[in-house]
């Protein structure tokens, strides 16, 4: 796991590892002293996880690469330490060497643009595909949709009778929507013929809070391959 803050994604993997008589849950944090006073390596102890965390002080890209070269093989990953671009794709495209084929990566704050980037050219270039979650509509359209809903069924009563909050946001959030998407779609045109593939078709959900790559096969791409993303 890359990352570990207050320790609650660790507590729920090493939950899983018990079930499973798995033999460790390798924890990289390069703050969790410095930063977090140590506090999630302390929950994990206090949980009786002690046994099972093999927990590495030092920078993901320094610790992951020491496990390549030991040749470790790994079938879950966690990824959730530098949001940036490059140190994200570092950490996949190390963990991607220890990773058996069948094996998970999960991803945290798929909204931030550089991890959805970094999906974008896994699922675009490498042998895998996305398992989770499934894709949502946008929370206020949900929203607008069941008022909508209420109304059908109670008349206008029911509309008059919900806070005005309730009818202003999401119809304020659906206008801010929509009005992006009219000034952003000439931009799409322009660059269409760049992208190799939609979210849709990558089949990676436009509203989720992380997302889960599984791993078919090992990488075994010409040295010149690339497909846009």
């Amino acid at each position: 796991m890359v990352g570990c803050a207050f320790g609650i994604s660790s507590l729920y993997i090493c939950e899983a590892l018990r079930e499973v008589n798995a033999a460790k849950h390798v924890i990289i944090d390069p703050y969790q002293h410095s930063l977090w006073e140590d506090i999630g390596i302390a929950n994990l102890r206090r949980a009786g996880y002690v046994d099972i965390i093999d927990f590495h002080e030092v920078f993901s890209y320094q610790h992951l690469a020491r496990l390549t070269e030991e040749r470790v093989t790994i079938d879950f990953a966690f990824i959730d330490g530098q949001h940036n671009f490059d140190y994200v794709l570092v950490d996949f495209f190390l963990i991607d060497k220890l990773l058996r084929p069948g094996g998970i990566v999960i991803l945290d704050d798929l909204s931030h643009p550089p991890i959805r980037s970094v999906c974008r050219y896994v699922l675009s270039n490498l042998h895998y595909q996305c398992v989770g979650p499934q894709s949502r509509e946008l929370p206020e359209r949900a929203q607008w949709r069941r008022l909508v809903s209420r109304v059908r069924q109670y008349g206008m009563g029911a509309l008059l009778k919900a806070p005005l909050r309730r009818v202003l946001t999401p119809a304020w959030r659906m206008v801010v929507w929509r009005g992006g998407h009219l000034v952003s779609a000439p931009l799409r045109r322009i660059l269409v013929s760049r992208i190799s593939a939609t979210d849709s078709q990558l089949n990676l959900p436009d509203y989720a809070n992380y997302v889960a790559l599984q791993k078919l096969g090992h990488d075994d791409r010409h040295w010149t391959h690339h497909r846009p993303f």
